[in-house]
């Protein structure tokens, strides 16, 4: 609130808001809350993305083009709710410790998956979700998988996509080197992971993020 009236003071009084997904955090509601207690002096539309990362932010780009032309609320809706069912998120997990200390996987879950050695592959899923997907015992054959699930995902239509990495440069090139052969893309943009998601994934995660184009 402190946030929109600060700007408010600075003449402004309409907001076009993009959020991270209302099933990962409760930005969304803050937002909405914060909407209804201001809407007799400002008007704060909030969409909620029903994604993380870098695709989140691809939503506030879009967005903030369209303003730039002009467009109304309502018509910037209708071109993100587009976007918001035309993309997804591939992962996988090469060590599962940051997501037991953080509460995401059970300790016995983490144990057992370390002794396995299992590698689960994740899915940003169009509810706003992160679903595990498949369940894999090495780091390559999961990079490979990835490519694979992106194919069958866009299903021979045209996609841009990008890399989704944290802190490991040697998984970051190998996954590099995979989706290159496997998906023949070049010039992928690389988008590094925030701190925030760092903080609940670890280190070694690697992704890509999928938009299908009209």
């Amino acid at each position: 609130m402190d946030y929109f009236e600060s700007l408010y003071e600075q003449g402004y009084d309409q907001f076009y808001v993009t959020s991270i997904s209302s099933k990962l955090s409760g930005t969304y509601n803050a937002i909405c809350l914060a909407a209804k207690e201001l809407k007799d002096k400002m008007d704060i539309h909030v969409f909620d993305t029903l994604t993380v990362c870098f695709s989140e932010g691809l939503f506030a780009l879009e967005a903030n083009k369209l303003l730039k032309e002009n467009k109304t609320f309502e018509e910037i809706d209708q071109v993100l709710m587009h976007m918001r069912e035309n993309n997804t998120i591939f992962f996988a997990v090469d060590s599962l410790t940051y997501l037991v200390k953080n509460g995401r996987l059970s300790g016995a879950a983490g144990f057992a998956g370390k002794l396995l050695k299992i590698k689960p592959i994740l899915q940003v899923q169009s509810t706003g979700q992160i679903v595990s997907i498949e369940k894999i015992r090495n780091i390559k054959t999961a990079l490979v998988s990835i490519a694979d699930k992106v194919l069958a995902y866009t299903n021979g239509k045209k996609f841009d996509a990008y890399i989704l990495y944290t802190g490991n440069p040697k998984l970051r090139e190998l996954f590099i080197s995979t989706i290159k052969e496997r998906l023949q893309l070049e010039n992928l943009y690389e988008a590094p992971s925030t701190p925030v998601v760092g903080a609940h994934i670890g280190p070694d995660v690697i992704g890509i993020g999928v938009f299908i184009k009209t």
